[in-house]
């Protein structure tokens, strides 16, 4: 045999034992897919968590009148406004009323506009909001929103919205009475006693109790249903109880789900409930088994075996 039959024959040998022995090592290192390749939901379809989320927006420039309160949440608010006397702007926590626009041209010769507000202490001191866009463009949007204050009409408008529904929360995340971060059990009914000011970058604050528990927590929500925020409605809460969409669901894995955690032999679709989806998903096989690998930015890692939990890292 020449040398060249010779390299076949060693090839063909390899490849024969690599196909016997299967060559499994574990979790392969095949392509990894992210979160948004085990999403299950149809992006066409509307929820009606979507529905409602879509009533939340805020008021058109149309809608605003004389007087309107807004209350400052941040001190970055000094960088975007300005005075008329170059007094001391606001600081958190303090009201500013609006007080009408003015269409000026700016340097380039386009009109843009100036949003004036005022302050109760100072009323003869205009503060300045300056916008890139004509008022015609301004009015002609569905709703606006000025950076570093929150409406407090809208707030108020919100508020008389969703005080005394029944909502069931989605995340375990929320705060307590003094502002500290805890995890509470999610899935589960809470009560919502009313809406608030929230922050710059979540204007509503939606306050709730649970049953049987006196405390007041609260989770920071934006308004309607802004494809770029990760905080509104739909995203935070169900109008109806998730265990009826999950009949199959033993209670014992649905306790767990509600609390966050997991279960040996859970599903894929029952640890997705509790944890979420993961940021990366690793696949293998051997001849009897496939076998997948989920890990989470918190470093949790979860190892499945034919669709069932076998082994995890929390």
């Amino acid at each position: 045999m020449n040398l060249y039959g010779q390299i076949k024959a060693l090839l063909c040998a390899v490849t024969l034992t690599c196909s016997l022995s299967g060559c499994f090592t574990g979790i392969e290192s095949t392509p990894r897919i992210t979160a948004s390749d085990v999403r299950r939901e149809n992006a066409q379809t509307v929820t009606p968590e979507q529905t409602f989320g879509r009533t939340l927006v805020a008021d058109s420039l149309s809608q605003w009148r004389k007087g309107r309160e807004f209350k400052v949440v941040d001190d970055r608010i000094k960088l975007l406004f300005s005075s008329t006397r170059d007094s001391s702007l606001p600081a958190v926590g303090e009201i500013i009323e609006f007080a009408g626009i003015t269409a000026v041209p700016s340097l380039l010769g386009d009109t843009i506009t100036l949003l004036k507000f005022v302050t109760p202490k100072s009323p003869a001191d205009t503060l300045i909001y300056r916008v890139e866009l004509p008022p015609a463009e301004l009015y002609g949007r569905q709703s606006i929103s000025v950076p570093f204050v929150v409406d407090m009409e809208y707030i108020s408008k919100i508020n008389s919205k969703m005080t005394g529904m029944t909502l069931y929360p989605l995340t375990s995340t929320r705060y307590a009475e003094n502002g500290e971060r805890v995890n509470c059990r999610k899935f589960i009914p809470v009560t919502v006693v009313g809406v608030s000011s929230g922050n710059a970058d979540f204007p509503l604050r939606v306050n709730f109790t649970e049953s049987g528990d006196p405390k007041i927590y609260s989770m920071l929500m934006s308004g309607g249903t802004g494809k770029m925020s990760t905080r509104n409605f739909d995203s935070l809460f169900s109008l109806s109880d998730p265990r009826l969409k999950y009949p199959l669901i033993t209670d014992q894995n649905w306790e767990a789900i509600t609390n966050g955690t997991v279960r040996p032999e859970m599903t894929r679709e029952e640890v997705r409930l509790s944890l979420g989806n993961p940021q990366d998903v690793l696949h293998g096989h051997s001849y009897s088994s496939t076998y997948e690998r989920w890990v989470y930015p918190s470093g949790a890692m979860l190892e499945f075996e034919d669709g069932l939990l076998k082994k995890f890292r929390l």
